[in-house]
């Protein structure tokens, strides 16, 4: 299921943790904030890409309006 998702939405984050009664919580806790920080860092790129994206957008949009008008 988990190999499906991924291959779906390849900049999801996902985690498997198992939690047993009365053992340490240590280690679930960590694979969460491990992913937190992963899907953070994912967010992040993506919303760099996006900037970028619409800045070249804008940048071409503007070259076109000042061919048009010179032109």
């Amino acid at each position: 299921m988990i190999k499906e998702i991924k291959r779906k939405y390849p900049l999801s984050t996902i985690v498997a943790t198992d939690y047993a009664p009365g053992a340490r919580e240590v280690n679930p806790l960590n694979r969460i904030k491990l992913m937190l920080a992963s899907a953070n860092k994912n967010m992040d790129k993506v919303e760099a890409e996006q900037r970028e994206k619409r800045k070249r957008i804008h940048s071409v949009k503007k070259a076109s309006f000042d061919v048009h008008i010179k032109g």
